[in-house]
């Protein structure tokens, strides 16, 4: 009941091994891919993300951009977890 980093460390391996070789022997699924490239007509690729998780907001992106921009003017030394606790503070 442990996922691969546990059992890494219990065999002596790297957790990619582990997963590999869960894969390998069909006791896990594949995962869905992460993003899909599609070719354009004119010859350039193009990758699509994908999430297998919910959105964490419903605010759409223009809005949360503009939210940021502005917690960003005022503390422009926030880095990733000030940021994240203040759209907390926020209620976002």
């Amino acid at each position: 009941m442990h996922g691969p980093t546990y059992l890494g460390r219990l065999f002596g391996t790297n957790p990619h091994t582990v997963q590999w070789h869960a894969l390998e022997y069909g006791l896990v699924e594949p995962g869905h891919p992460v993003y899909v490239e599609y070719q354009a007509e004119d010859g350039t690729i193009h990758r699509y993300y994908t999430s297998s998780t919910a959105p964490m907001s419903n605010i759409p992106d223009d809005e949360l951009d503009n939210i940021l921009g502005q917690i960003l003017d005022v503390f422009p030394d926030f880095g990733h977890r000030m940021i994240t606790g203040h759209l907390h503070y926020l209620g976002l």
